[in-house]
């Protein structure tokens, strides 16, 4: 472009030169001169400005057709991205390498277009040098008739002339030496094209044997995939088959010791009854006590026994309560027997005897102000336990105390009340099978008594002795181990009710009821999320995910709804525990543990450094923080001071165990839940059964 400002600059030197020399030549006396020169002027200016014109519309339409050539360019630049966005990271690179030829392509085909402008240019001046040769002649034919006044023109023409054929010549150089600069582009393009063209040809094969080792792999997955769902829904169902075998056996193995229990229980009651009987006599008053204390005592073993195997209590069937009340009085009986199978029947004023004989009652309460009556009653039934109802301090209630009486008296407490006549019927010897066999008759019935008395012990004995010893030694404190149904049981946190559990493989939560064999009441599956962490506090589930690095927060709905999603603080969050006012979690890659504030960002307020190598879960028991190590398998008790101090180590009964990896920890009141993800168990160990490592 620079030559052709150059060139211009020349063409308005030569007018202004050619129009010096029609001022000079205007000089001369020809014929007529000024009109032929000023025509001719005119006609040359007129040519000049047409050629100038032709000039800038040949520019206008060059620099058009550069621009579409450029737009072809940008096209095939945006082919060339597409294409590299798919190559990555060595189609960028190559993209690179290629925009930079472009450029330089660009740059050369500038120049070959300039080349062809000067061209044009050339032919402009060759035709102004014919034009410029046609005016000399015709100056030459002047001078000759002119020649003195002429010669200095001729010269400065010529001069002119020199200068102008002097830069033709360099601008024809200058094209020479584009054309060679441009064929070296030409063979420098093909090059490159033909590169290109077999490295695109190469990575197109690259990305086609790629696409079908990717479609292979997938169809292997899918296929391994669905293989183990298989495998793992048999296992699931083999697994679930021998846990209701294995309850079914506990329960009819619980029913059987209810069944012992409460057969056993039904004759003790009976011996304490005869008990009492047997001390009334005073000859057998030492024998009595010694038939009470052996009583009591297996009523103590009945009881621990009962504990221990967190039975229920034995309830009496049904069985009548004779009372010789006023009305306020029989309505507190009434009110304590509602829950229970006793049947409250009165008795009328006269013909007590008559009337207790009919109705065959368990127990017989009669108020303080029929004392007398009561009497009557206990000497003619001494099977039936007589219990007065009214104040101890008054008159009556003293007596009634003097000679031996049981009195239920005021505050009139319903499970005070029902306490008192319950225990006198379960120690009555009123049963239905001993109704009017014991008379208040002499020796007969010490005899009876007492071989009675020595068989249902020595039965009792006998039968009972081996099963008690067997069954008490089993009952120690222990630790209990469930076998989950899914393979990974990662983490675990206990709401107050459920067990919760996840396994980050099967990408699934579980909730547990707390029930013998630990059952699952529900399984909620998050397909994509692998579970490593869980924890239950202020009434939400909260868990994290150490693929995705997040933390969720789920509403305990039918679908456990993820309501809110933030970042993990580091790359492997393994445990997650709160309070409602604060959440901590921890990460296994780092070893440290983290306090969050409850805002929307779950921003870490402080990070801890964790006891433990590898922190694998967190529990926050309302005092304290505790924290467990997948290496050691120790748990840590930690204060909540400023350090987070550890305050107790502890190891559980199986940490030394090949293969126990422990994973997670909950707690629910004195004892400690713990999941192994290498077992493939969950452990409930009670408090007191944790070794500290001092």
């Amino acid at each position: 472009m620079d030559e052709f400002k150059d060139l211009d600059s020349e063409l308005e030197r030569l007018k202004a030169e050619m129009a010096v020399q029609d001022d000079a030549v205007r000089n001369f006396n020809f014929p007529s001169p000024d009109d032929y020169w000023k025509r001719r002027i005119d006609e040359e200016k007129i040519l000049w400005n047409k050629k100038v014109l032709a000039r800038d519309e040949e520019k206008k339409a060059l620099e058009a057709k550069l621009s579409q050539q450029q737009l072809q360019i940008d096209q095939y630049n945006q082919q060339l991205r597409e294409f590299e966005r798919r190559l990555e990271k060595e189609g960028m690179e190559w993209e690179n390498r290629l925009k930079a030829k472009e450029a330089d392509l660009l740059i050369e085909k500038n120049r070959l277009l300039n080349e062809e402008k000067v061209k044009s240019a050339e032919t402009e001046v060759k035709r102004m040098q014919e034009r410029l040769n046609d005016l000399n002649a015709k100056l030459i034919s002047e001078k000759e008739e002119n020649e003195a006044g002429l010669r200095e023109q001729e010269e400065e023409f010529n001069k002119i002339r020199a200068s102008y054929e002097e830069k033709i010549s360099l601008g024809i150089t200058q094209a020479e030496l584009l054309k060679g600069r441009i064929a070296e582009i030409d063979s420098e393009i093909k090059r490159l094209t033909d590169d290109f063209a077999a490295k695109r040809a190469e990575l197109e094969k690259k990305i086609s044997d790629n696409e079908q080792e990717i479609k292979s792999l997938a169809e292997a997955k899918e296929k391994s995939e669905k293989e183990k769902a298989a495998a793992l829904n048999d296992l699931a169902f083999i697994k679930i088959q021998s846990e209701e075998d294995r309850k079914k056996a506990v329960n009819a193995e619980k029913e059987s010791q209810r069944n012992f229990v409460a057969g056993l229980k039904q004759h003790t009651g009976p011996l304490r009854g005869i008990a009492k009987l047997f001390a009334k006599e005073k000859t057998g008053r030492g024998a009595s006590d010694i038939l009470a204390k052996v009583v009591q005592n297996i009523e103590n073993e009945i009881e621990a026994y009962s504990l221990v195997f967190d039975m229920p209590q034995t309830t009496q069937k049904h069985f009548k309560i004779a009372v010789l009340l006023a009305a306020d009085e029989a309505a507190v009986i009434e009110k304590a027997a509602a829950k229970s199978q006793a049947e409250v029947v009165a008795l009328p004023d006269k013909n007590v005897a008559a009337a207790v004989e009919g109705i065959k009652p368990r127990v017989a309460v009669v108020s303080v102000r029929h004392i007398k009556k009561a009497s009557l009653i206990r000497a003619k039934f001494p099977s039936v336990p007589v219990l007065l109802f009214g104040d101890a301090k008054s008159r009556d209630g003293v007596r009634a105390a003097r000679e031996g009486f049981d009195i239920v008296s005021p505050p009139y407490s319903t499970d005070d009340t029902w306490n008192i006549v319950s225990r006198a019927a379960y120690q009555s010897l009123a049963v239905p099978e001993f109704w009017g066999k014991i008379k208040p008759a002499g020796k007969l019935l010490k005899i009876a008594v007492t071989v009675f008395s020595a068989l249902l012990i020595c039965a009792g004995l006998y039968f009972g002795a081996d099963y008690f010893i067997k069954k008490m030694a089993d009952a120690e404190i222990r630790a209990l181990a469930f076998s989950t149904p899914y393979s990974q049981p990662t983490s675990i946190a206990f709401d107050g009710q459920n067990i919760w559990s996840c396994d980050w493989m099967g990408q699934g939560i579980y909730k547990h009821k707390t029930d013998s064999s630990l059952s699952i009441s529900k399984i909620f599956y998050f397909p994509g999320k692998h579970i490593t962490a869980l924890s239950w506090a202020d009434g939400f589930i909260w868990s994290a995910d150490s693929w995705d690095k997040k933390i969720y927060k789920h509403n305990v709905d039918a679908a456990l709804t993820i309501v809110n999603s933030y970042p993990a603080p580091n790359g492997a969050p393994s445990g997650i525990a709160g309070d409602g006012k604060v959440l901590w979690t921890c990460d296994s890659a780092k070893a440290a543990i983290y306090r969050h504030r409850l805002d929307a960002q779950l921003s870490v307020e402080r990070e801890y450094k964790s006891p433990g190598t590898s922190p694998s879960s967190l529990y926050f028991d309302g005092t304290n923080l505790w924290s467990s190590d997948s290496k050691t398998n120790k748990i840590y008790k930690h204060n909540l001071d400023d350090e987070l101090s550890v305050l107790a180590v502890y190891i559980t009964p199986d940490a030394e165990e090949k293969g126990y990896g422990l994973s997670g920890i909950a707690g629910s009141g004195s004892a400690l839940w713990v999941c192994s993800e290498k077992a493939g168990k969950i452990y409930k160990y009670p408090t007191v059964l944790l070794k500290e490592i001092k």
